[in-house]
């Protein structure tokens, strides 16, 4: 293909076309999630913006809901073991010498984080199993504890950050 100029123009395949793209993205947890995600919002937007119109409750209507609540339920139950990788993270973290050489406070802070993120894992996944009635509980309470957890978690963050 030419410009108006004569000059060739090189045509390549969008970048999010090549397969290594994709194996990078799919390789990770969160790679996989965010698909999902956004598999599971485009199917929310294309509900709501169906239901604007003059017969909003369709079979394929009723099946996009259906499709949408089951993959925020298997994001949710996916996202119940991301603890682990946090978790491998952490331990390969404590172990680096620019923590064991921190000051008392900067490792006071440290644990601190890791606790607020091991009661954020414990909040949230306490959540899903209420939302799912699989053990009993006030889910909305629960997921405000948990947010609160990953709250105190990035504070913590932050102070260590600064000190």
């Amino acid at each position: 293909m030419q410009t108006e100029n004569g000059d060739a123009i090189e045509m390549r395949a969008a970048p999010f076309l090549s397969a290594n793209v994709w194996h990078e993205l799919l390789s990770h947890p969160d790679g996989r999630d965010r698909l999902f995600r956004l598999v599971q919002f485009t199917l929310r937007l294309i509900r709501g913006i169906s239901s604007g119109r003059k017969k909003p409750s369709t079979p394929a209507l009723e099946n996009i809901a259906a499709l949408e609540m089951t993959l925020a339920s298997a994001r949710q139950l996916w996202r119940m073991f991301k603890w682990s990788g946090f978790y491998s993270k952490s331990s390969v973290m404590s172990l680096s010498p620019s923590r064991i050489s921190s000051s008392s406070a900067a490792e006071s802070l440290a644990l601190l984080q890791d606790a607020f993120l091991a009661s954020y894992f414990v909040l949230d996944n306490a959540a899903f199993l209420t939302k799912t009635a699989l053990v009993q509980g006030d889910t909305a309470a629960t997921t405000r504890w948990a947010a609160r957890a990953w709250l105190a978690r990035q504070g913590a963050n932050d102070a260590e950050t600064e000190a």
